[in-house]
């Protein structure tokens, strides 16, 4: 048996858009933290499906470490590689 669980947000007007929030549980089941993408998908009979957005990294199959190595070796070199951008 599934469990269903139903959760209720009321929706608040930002800007143009129309907000509410993920429940905990939701954010948690699908890996969601602050600052990742959403991924919202309206299918064939109008149901909406949440997902997690993948990153460029993720979508190419790059290893996140590599990333991150790189990523410091550049804030490293910053300087250097900036006064080679202006030669």
């Amino acid at each position: 048996m599934t469990l269903h669980k139903e959760y209720t947000r009321k929706a608040k007007k930002t800007g143009n858009s129309i907000q509410a929030t993920i429940p905990a549980d939701i954010a948690k089941h699908l890996d969601i933290q602050e600052g990742d993408l959403v991924l919202y998908t309206i299918n064939s009979d109008g149901e909406v499906m949440i997902k997690k957005q993948k990153t460029i990294s993720e979508q190419m199959g790059v290893d996140e470490e590599f990333l991150s190595i790189l990523e410091e070796g550049m804030a490293e070199y910053k300087e250097a590689l900036e006064d080679l951008v202006e030669r």
